[in-house]
């Protein structure tokens, strides 16, 4: 890969298209450039979602990607904006502000949209580009280590009423869990969780009340760009849910609980990094970070353009997606 650096400018001539799955790993390489990331399949669900939200700029000559953003409608009351950066060897060109506004443009202007912001870029967000509706939800980005959250997993109580799915059924799925999903979203995100649940290498469980066989949460582990492994979500009715799930999936022995055919290189080995997407409001999930050792990284705004979409913050341990979802 290419020395991504400042002093190192290319002057090529580009070119700005809609995106496509072709692009998707030069797009992730010109995001990781900047220390940001995203679950490697996750952007391929969002571009079957949406495509038309999604556009990259391609060097003339060199055919690379070079900049990317998307701004995909995954929910009809919503677009959100991420995946958003320009390779600092084209800097000052404009190539972001392009990308941004061919972005804004599709979504219109009567489209309520969401995006978080990093701090130093909240002023020009909220007084140049529209999104003033300041949100008091700040998504707090915490990292460490899977060996420290295996250890800190491995006390959770197991008699405790709670049972654990790791093998997920269509029906579990597509009916239980999105109507779980529903509670906290306020709306059916039936085809977001057909698509994301069943990406390749997404190792699943799903928390179930013992006595009346209601589900009481639900979690995902995914590999993102950096080849670090993000818990993407973990929603949760209760911390000891949480706590449950948050072991099923990180404790358990890769060769017998696996939730997709190649889910093993989710968790490669012990020292791999781990990275855990809360919310500030959530209490107990910033309680839940600390117990599991892990250090706090970076906190971003949740800004709006029309307003603030109501969702169950409570139960949101670790959201589905830095870039595009709560």
């Amino acid at each position: 890969m290419a020395d991504n650096t400042v002093s190192d400018k290319c002057d090529n001539d580009f070119s700005i298209r809609q995106m496509t799955t072709d692009h998707i790993a030069g797009a992730l390489r010109v995001f990781a450039s900047h220390g940001l990331f995203e679950a490697n399949y996750s952007v391929e669900t969002y571009l079957k979602i949406d495509g038309n939200g999604f556009y990259v700029a391609i060097d003339d000559i060199t055919k690379e990607v070079i900049g990317v953003c998307g701004g995909p409608m995954l929910r009809p009351d919503l677009a959100f904006i991420g995946l958003y950066a320009v390779d600092q060897r084209y800097s000052g060109r404009r190539i972001g502000q392009k990308l941004f506004h061919i972005v804004l443009s599709y979504i219109g202007n009567q489209q309520n949209v969401a995006l978080f912001s990093v701090p130093d870029k909240l002023g020009l967000y909220r007084d140049r580009l529209g999104f003033r509706v300041v949100s008091d939800q700040t998504m707090v980005i915490y990292t460490g280590t899977v060996a420290n959250v295996r250890q800190c997993s491995t006390d959770a109580d197991s008699d405790d009423g709670i049972h654990v799915l790791t093998q997920l059924t269509d029906d579990l799925i597509d009916r239980q869990i999105v109507d779980y999903d529903r509670h906290i979203h306020g709306l059916s995100r039936d085809r977001l969780l057909g698509l994301s649940l069943r990406e390749s290498g997404c190792r699943r469980a799903v928390a179930v009340d013992n006595n009346n066989k209601q589900v009481m949460g639900y979690g995902c582990l995914r590999v993102h760009s950096s080849g670090a492994t993000t818990l993407s979500p973990l929603y949760a009715d209760s911390p000891q849910v949480a706590k449950r799930l948050l072991s099923a999936l990180v404790v358990r022995d890769d060769s017998t609980g696996s939730s997709s055919s190649d889910s093993s290189n989710v968790l490669q080995t012990k020292n791999q990094s781990f990275y855990y997407y809360t919310l500030h409001t959530n209490p107990m999930a910033i309680e839940l970070a600390e117990q599991l050792g892990l250090d706090k990284h970076e906190e971003c705004r949740l800004l709006f353009r029309k307003r603030i979409v109501p969702v169950n913050y409570e139960k949101i341990y670790s959201i589905l997606s830095p870039n595009f979802s709560l």
